[in-house]
């Protein structure tokens, strides 16, 4: 199966919630503990991202508010 994305836009959205919450919210969620796997890349991911797409801080925002922030933010995610 071939997809033709031409005429698209990529985004690019990185949800950072800093090592410490990415951390918490792991030890309060038996089903999803991948923070401790990741947490070791977080400056590299930041240093090779830095300037390329919408970057997120989302340690203090709900669901929702994630939501809104990548709605509103959509122009900025956008890569060439």
């Amino acid at each position: 199966m071939t997809l033709d994305l031409a005429g698209y836009d990529l985004c690019l959205v990185t949800l950072d919630p800093g090592i410490a919450v990415a951390l918490e919210r792991d030890r309060l969620r038996d089903e999803k503990t991948v923070g401790a796997r990741w947490t070791h890349l977080r400056d590299e991911v930041a240093g090779e991202l830095s300037g390329i797409g919408l970057w997120l801080d989302t340690g203090a925002l709900t669901v929702g508010q994630t939501v809104a922030a990548i709605l509103t933010g959509s122009t900025a995610a956008r890569v060439a």
